[in-house]
């Protein structure tokens, strides 16, 4: 009977494990894909830029081609606003992206971009145009992020943060978002089985560091709804997204381009927002125009 049980146990084991590695490889570059020969050339050049100059220096060590896990490069979508979470997933496919390639060593994560330069603006000097024309379409080496004392894996921080909230994340899907209004840095859009944004994670801690002040979670257990501040607790909060949104447009509406977004405590109509801004745009430019238009002495 004992043997039975313990077979039975062993496949259902199987299952989750296999079950979860289908959910966390479904971001990585498909070996099958003309993406990974391109970024795969990349090997040496990747090699080079962390074994020399500042990143080695921040380092102190040489990175190995076996540290280099370029079948585990990750898409990170860039510069999308949160709009309505049913048009999320389809606003995707037309979104740029990037890969990155992480590299873990007993210290540190570092993460290379790799991006492309698809179009360039009317406004770059002519020599740079020239340089960036060259290398227009093509897959090169962009940032290198290094995080120092700690273990950044994307796949991981969200199966963590689902469980920690109450779900499972086999019932959901997730992209990778860097830029978003307010947050800037890689955040995670969870999507429910219908395809419809419902939750918001940070990927990393800069991300975390943006939500400022209070802001509930979306942990079905009620006693984890303050988990994000628990000294003990390593997993990131889920949010729902509805509430992520929000903020998010406000700060894109009313911010500069910077880091932070608070909790929207009422209910806020960004279409209504962009019309009063663009109102009191007209009475600023109004009333400026009378100013000029007055001559001294009147």
């Amino acid at each position: 009977m004992n043997k039975k049980l313990s077979g039975v146990f062993t496949v259902i084991l199987m299952i989750n494990v296999l079950t979860f590695n289908i959910y966390a490889m479904e971001h990585l570059i498909d070996r099958n894909d003309r993406e990974y020969s391109e970024i795969l050339s990349l090997n040496d050049e990747i090699l080079d830029s962390l074994n020399h100059g500042l990143v080695h220096s921040e380092t102190g060590k040489d990175i190995s081609e076996d540290e280099l896990k370029m079948e585990q490069a990750f898409k990170v979508y860039a510069d999308i606003e949160l709009n309505h979470a049913e048009k999320v997933k389809s606003s995707l496919q037309e979104a740029k992206y990037k890969w990155q390639v992480p590299v873990y060593t007993d210290i540190h994560t570092i993460l290379v971009d790799i991006t492309k330069v698809t179009s360039i603006s009317e406004d770059v000097p002519k020599d740079v145009r020239i340089e960036l024309e060259k290398n227009s379409n093509q897959w090169h080496v962009g940032a290198i992020h290094i995080f120092d004392g700690q273990t950044v894996n994307y796949a991981e921080t969200v199966k963590d943060a689902l469980e920690h909230a109450g779900y499972d994340p086999r019932n959901y899907t997730y992209e990778i978002v860097s830029g978003i209004p307010g947050i800037r840095y890689p955040t995670a859009i969870v999507f429910n089985s219908e395809e419809k944004a419902e939750f918001i994670i940070p990927a990393e801690p800069s991300a975390a560091r943006a939500f400022e002040g209070n802001w509930p979670t979306a942990a079905q257990n009620t006693d984890l709804l303050s988990a994000s501040n628990e000294e003990n607790d390593s997993s990131m909060p889920l949010y729902n997204y509805s509430d992520v949104a929000r903020a998010s447009r406000k700060a894109g509406l009313f911010g500069h381009g910077g880091i932070g977004i608070t909790y929207p405590s009422g209910t806020f109509n960004w279409k209504t927002g962009a019309a009063a801004v663009g109102i009191f745009t007209v009475l600023v430019i109004c009333l400026y125009s009378f100013v000029r238009s007055r001559k001294p002495g009147d």
